[in-house]
């Protein structure tokens, strides 16, 4: 089923959550640092709303944009990357299978998922994905309801790992307020998990969380990306990748281009700049944006500088809680 957006000139797929199985939901309450009691059962009421029936239902949170702005590359030509790996599963495990997962989320009664990946922070607890995938964009709102991460996730949640669950969100200004948003499509979820205390980081231990790197000149860049994609030959079950030199202003924007036939549930995965070395500590210097439905075999992540510094420093304090008047970026903590 797919609705138009009114606020991005896209398709944004969803699924309506209706009847008896897939009934139940509601907006989160408050929480309380992640401590309280309260917390502690917002949390595992989140937990318990993603039951594999609803994970299966929700559908990907992508954006298929329709013409790019200077036509296809070549005046014409039908499209495709020159990636080494045009998308391909990834069987060498290692950090970077821990690390990455697949997010959900609801707005209103509609059921959402995305990709993203754990990172390097002070906080212990942040997860980089797209904007699109915190926030609709375009004075739009932050998706607040049932938002979970599951880092490991093959065939479902990885049982030791678990689930976790937004307290604050941050994004890009210019992918908030703007209507065409998409060289900041960048989003930080401040998460937490279980009943034990532990960070995002100490429960991924020994796997180092990957850095984040921002102003890193992309010329003559190899990258490679991962994600969950969820529609056509892909399932979301199964962590995917490719890999390949990227290109700046493909499309008319000030975006990386990266040759991938990933597609819907791969937004928000992390792209990593080579050398990717699979069980070290890599950086990310970009994540899956957008696609075109007339430019086949290409997806498209905003570059790393100043809009996405000023959100991910600012979900990157002891607390990670949204500031009362952040003027650099804009976030929302969901206990409001």
């Amino acid at each position: 089923m797919l609705r138009r957006l009114a606020v991005l000139v896209a398709t944004f797929a969803c699924v309506f959550v209706a009847g008896s199985t897939l009934a139940g939901a509601q907006t989160a309450p408050g929480r309380d640092g992640g401590q309280s009691v309260d917390a502690r059962a917002e949390h595992q009421r989140v937990v318990d709303f993603w039951t594999p029936e609803r994970r299966a239902a929700a559908v990907p949170a992508d954006i298929t944009r329709p013409t790019p702005n200077q036509g296809r590359p070549g005046g014409g030509g039908g499209g495709g990357g020159t990636g080494a790996v045009s998308g391909a599963t990834w069987t060498a495990g290692g950090d970077v299978a821990r690390t990455t997962g697949r997010v959900f989320f609801q707005s209103g009664n509609w059921l959402y998922s995305c990709s993203g990946s754990a990172v390097q922070s002070s906080a212990g607890s942040l997860v980089v994905t797209a904007g699109h995938c915190v926030n609709s964009g375009n004075h739009g709102s932050f998706y607040v309801t049932n938002w979970i991460f599951y880092p490991g996730y093959k065939n479902g949640p990885d049982a030791t790992l678990g689930g976790w669950t937004a307290t604050d969100l941050f994004t890009t200004r210019t992918w908030a307020n703007t209507a065409n948003g998409f060289a900041d499509d960048m989003g930080v979820a401040a998460v937490v998990g279980n009943t034990t205390g532990k960070t995002l980081a100490q429960a991924l231990a020994p796997s180092p969380l990957p850095t984040i790197a921002f102003s890193v000149s992309p010329v003559g860049g190899t990258y490679t990306a991962f994600g969950y994609p969820a529609e056509q030959k892909y399932n979301g079950m199964t962590l995917t990748y490719c890999q390949g030199p990227v290109t700046v202003g493909l499309d008319g924007e000030s975006s990386l281009a990266l040759g991938c036939n990933m597609n819907g549930g791969s937004s928000g995965g992390p792209w990593f700049r080579d050398p990717f070395k699979n069980g070290s500590t890599n950086t990310i210097n970009s994540v899956t944006s957008y696609g075109y439905n007339s430019l086949k075999g290409y997806l498209f992540g905003p570059i790393f500088d100043e809009g996405e510094a000023a959100a991910f420093t600012g979900a990157n304090t002891s607390s990670a809680d949204c500031p009362t008047s952040p003027s650099a970026y804009v976030c929302v903590d969901i206990s409001d």
